[in-house]
Formats: C-alpha cells, structure tokens, sequence
C-alpha cells in the first residue's frame, strides 16, 4: 500500500467521523432521542480500526527504506518521524471525540438544544 492508499485511508476515516458525528445529531434532533450521539461517538471509536490499519502499513513501508538512504539524507528521518507523528495525533483525536460523545453525547446534545431541564 502506497502513499496515496494511505492518505486516502486517512481521508476517509475523517470523512467518516465527520459523516457519523453529524448523522448522529442529526437522528437525534428529528427523533428527540439523544443516545444517537452516542452511537455516532461509537461508531467514530471504531473507525480508528482503519487508522490502525494504515498505521501498520506505513510503518512496514517505511521500515523497507534503506538505512545508506536514512544515514545519507538526515532529512529522511525527519520525514518519517514527521509522518508517524501525524498519523499518531489523527488516531488520538479520533479516539477521544469518539470516547467524549460515546460517553457525554446525550448530555452535551440535551444541553446544547435547551433540553436539559426535561426528557428529550
């Protein structure tokens, strides 16, 4: 898997977490029933599943570069730090809002659609 695989991995993995976040709000504000926030933070947890996928590519993409290549070009190692470091911190941000909506999402919507004093 090159390159472009993973970047379009990455890209619908996000495009996925935005599509389920606001199906969720969505469903929740036609049906009044909160807990599909819930589902939605859920359903974000478990797309990281192709984050990790990627992620595990990448690195065995990357370990097959040289090390004459990795010692010639300081910069290489650079961009391979770089590019973990990226796919790390889209992984953890998808985790925690899938977590924070899985866990709170009810709430926050009852909350934020002036709910909260009465059952949605």
């Amino acid at each position: 898997m090159g390159v472009v695989h993973e970047r379009r991995m990455l890209a619908l993995s996000v495009a996925s977490t935005v599509l389920f976040v606001v199906a969720g709000v969505l469903l929740a504000s036609v049906t009044r029933r909160p807990q599909w926030v819930q589902r939605s933070g859920s359903a974000v947890v478990a797309v990281e599943a192709l984050i990790a996928v990627a992620a595990d590519r990448r690195q065995k993409r990357l370990a097959r570069i040289p090390s004459a290549v990795r010692e010639a070009n300081p910069y290489v190692e650079i961009a391979i730090a770089r590019a973990e470091s990226q796919l790390m911190w889209v992984a953890i941000a998808l985790a925690v809002s899938g977590e924070l909506l899985n866990g709170f999402g009810d709430l926050l919507f009852c909350w934020l659609s002036g709910c909260a004093h009465r059952a949605c």
